[in-house]
């Protein structure tokens, strides 16, 4: 069961943007996809999502299918997309911090 929603940034290719899941470590899934390809992976945002992960995951590749650039064959290559999608997931983690920091409230105002 993975639990991070990660996004990488391709450098050189500063427009290319990969969005994909990891179970723990973003940094370590990085250097995985890097040997795959041409170019380094940069994680540059990540989305903690416990057991729900993937069903996240799927839902955005669905929605950013007509943005993707696929430039190499192998571990990771079907999910990187133009650079479009960096606000969209930027705000998602906006979104998301918001969500866990009312969790961390509706927790702290229980235990008072």
């Amino acid at each position: 069961m993975k639990h991070i929603v990660y996004m990488f940034i391709h450098i050189p290719c500063i427009w290319r943007f990969k969005i994909g899941t990891t179970l723990w470590n973003s940094k370590a899934r990085a250097k995985q996809v890097s040997r795959a390809m041409p170019g380094v992976a940069i994680p540059v945002g990540i989305l903690f999502v416990p057991f729900f992960a993937y069903p996240v995951e799927q839902v955005l590749h669905f929605f950013f299918e007509p943005l993707q650039t696929r430039f190499y064959r192998g571990d990771g290559s079907t999910e990187w997309f133009l650079v479009l999608v960096a606000p969209v997931f930027y705000g998602l983690m906006w979104l998301h911090l918001v969500a866990w920091l009312e969790v961390l409230r509706l927790v702290v105002d229980y235990l008072q």
